[in-house]
């Protein structure tokens, strides 16, 4: 984890004594990871417009503040807590909970009795979620001198998992990621017979589920698996896809209970011009040589292949680091992928696909958060097309139609280990 680099770290007396309490017995000093040499305010980057981007990630108040030598960040690994859970109570004025456009984090300010204001960002889950925010400080310009770092990351496995037990069955197809979109795409066929009523259940969801936690709530309670029962009996599961090595967490509780059928959707984005926006994608090759995509059935037609290289951020990729990536052959970046192989069984049928969101070394930079509704539908064939196929694969045909849709949400409390 991220946060054991700077165990054995000296202590450092720039802190207020606010923070030695009993749960942080030792403050350190903190060194941002070495993945992060490469970034800078000042470095030549791929976002063409980085204090737009780090406004819409960090926040205006926050990047603001950046930029304000004294104000010092408080950074949180691990599931979120109330905020005065991390300062002695005693010596502190006042703790404002701050609106983040970004679901990846939640932020506030706390003024301290010895006068200074300290950002407190948490809920920040995961390597590839520390990696994120840290690289997002560092391109605001944040010297390292300015944060605390507190905390480790807390695998949500077992959540996963007990979640799964609870539905009761194990699925004929496990739909990972681009959950919503797979779904409607299913739901839309004329000979659905409660097609408008599960659409509605499917879109309440889908806005549900972007609603952001409070700080004394878990960061998985909107979300869970929608489960889809046909005709015939068959079931299958729709899941969104979570973010770097969280994903890696949820492969590994769809092991725990024997899904061993899984048909893998997400986001890329294109190094190589040969690979537009739009276009769907599933890896032959990988940058990490040991990685493997392994299936028991032949990857679908209408995909194109190319080389995969992975990112734990779109915030990494400086003008540099992408020749570099372009030099080894990669054609396009992602950033879950290569942490959910891993944990692919032998015995299981998992296949891949990734839709091109941007192109990455031209100007046609779009991300698919950004799209609009042209571009969703395009996504939503496409996507509907490979879906059919693994639908077949698994004995569900066309005529054997959804009959039953139910939600079950992640079993989370909140409350990390402080």
């Amino acid at each position: 984890m991220l946060s054991l680099l700077f165990l054995f770290a000296p202590v450092t007396s720039a802190w207020s004594s606010a923070y030695c309490s009993a749960r942080f017995a030792a403050l350190v000093d903190f060194q941002y990871p070495s993945t992060l040499s490469h970034l800078g305010p000042d470095v030549p980057h791929t976002i063409k417009n980085l204090p737009k981007f780090l406004r819409e990630k960090l926040g205006a108040e926050l990047v603001a503040e950046a930029h304000r030598p004294e104000t010092r960040f408080l950074v949180v690994s691990g599931p979120s807590r109330r905020p005065l859970d991390y300062f002695d109570p005693t010596k502190v004025t006042s703790i404002r909970e701050i609106s983040n456009p970004f679901g990846a984090f939640n932020s506030a300010e706390v003024k301290l009795k010895d006068g200074t204001t300290t950002y407190l960002l948490t809920n920040i889950n995961g390597t590839s979620r520390e990696t994120q925010v840290l690289s997002l400080l560092k391109l605001a310009g944040v010297h390292s001198r300015r944060i605390l770092f507190l905390g480790r990351s807390e695998s949500y496995r077992s959540i996963y998992r007990r979640t799964f037990r609870n539905i009761g069955h194990q699925p004929d197809l496990v739909v990972f990621g681009f959950a919503n979109t797979a779904l409607e795409g299913i739901l839309e066929n004329p000979a659905v017979r409660e097609s408008g009523r599960m659409l509605e259940k499917n879109r309440a969801y889908a806005d549900r589920k972007w609603i952001k936690p409070r700080f004394d709530q878990h960061e998985l309670q909107y979300l869970g698996v929608q489960v889809v029962e046909t005709a015939s009996g068959k079931k299958i599961w729709f899941i969104d896809n979570e973010y770097g090595d969280r994903a890696g967490w949820l492969m590994q509780a769809l092991n725990d209970v024997g899904a061993n059928r899984t048909v893998f959707f997400g986001t890329a984005g294109s190094l190589n011009p040969k690979f537009k926006v739009g276009d769907l994608v599933s890896p032959a090759n990988f940058a990490v040589a040991e990685t493997k995509l392994q299936n028991t059935r032949a990857q679908s037609k209408l995909a194109l292949a190319g080389t995969h290289g992975d990112v734990d951020s779109p915030s990494l990729e400086t003008l540099d680091w992408v020749a570099e990536q372009s030099r080894k052959g990669v054609d396009y970046v992602e950033v879950e992928l290569q942490k959910v192989l891993p944990h692919v069984t032998k015995d299981s049928d998992f296949s891949a696909y990734l839709v091109i969101s941007d192109e990455i070394n031209t100007t046609h930079v779009k991300d698919y958060t950004l799209w609009g509704e042209a571009e969703r539908q395009a996504a939503k064939i496409k996507i509907g097309k490979i879906l059919n196929e693994h639908l077949r694969d698994a004995g569900i045909t066309a005529t054997d139609t959804p009959e039953k849709l139910t939600i079950h949400h992640f079993d989370a409390k909140p409350g990390g280990t402080p």
